[in-house]
């Protein structure tokens, strides 16, 4: 196979690839957590509820949101590492870059916001609804404590998984 056959093959493959996660990360994952925030919300709000079971209901949406928003940096940096590749094959072709161009608006035009942290900023504060639901609805302020906890304890875990997988990739390619 000729070297410009396998840089269009494998640009064909990567562009499909970026596509499909970009499509994902603005779609599915944000979506999917606000329609479980939505239907867990109704739990919370609920008065007869007993407390175990709010105090369970409230982790689950917390750590369905904090997910969803990890996911969307982890989709992200996917992403990010596609257009290098796809970059490296349209030099090799010489072709123009297929990444997004530039609108011309000011960098600060609302419309230039990084869409991650635009579904960051709506997606956070619903840990914070859950708490308040659950703490007015139980009558117990306390009740709210593991719901503001499980975010930081899912991110402590993703992290240090990252870390992990890190050292284990450093190792296997020494």
């Amino acid at each position: 196979m000729p070297e410009w056959e396998r840089h269009r093959l494998t640009l064909t493959l990567l562009e499909g690839r970026r596509a499909a996660t970009d499509g994902f990360m603005w779609q599915g994952g944000p979506v999917l957590a606000l329609a479980v925030q939505a239907f867990l919300l109704r739990i919370l709000a609920d008065p007869s509820a007993r407390l175990g079971v709010a105090i369970v209901v409230g982790v689950g949406g917390a750590l369905a949101t904090s997910a969803a928003t990890l996911a969307l940096f982890i989709l992200h940096d996917r992403e990010r590492a596609f257009s290098e590749r796809i970059r490296e094959h349209t030099d090799a072709l010489r072709m123009e870059d297929l990444a997004r161009r530039a609108s011309g608006r000011d960098p600060d035009h609302p419309l230039e916001l990084k869409g991650r942290i635009v579904w960051a900023t709506v997606l956070g504060p619903f840990v914070a609804i859950d708490a308040v639901v659950l703490s007015a609805t139980q009558n117990c302020v306390l009740a709210a404590i593991p719901v503001l906890v499980a975010p930081f304890i899912a991110y402590g875990f993703a992290g240090a998984w990252c870390d992990l997988s890190a050292k284990r990739q450093g190792q296997s390619s020494s």
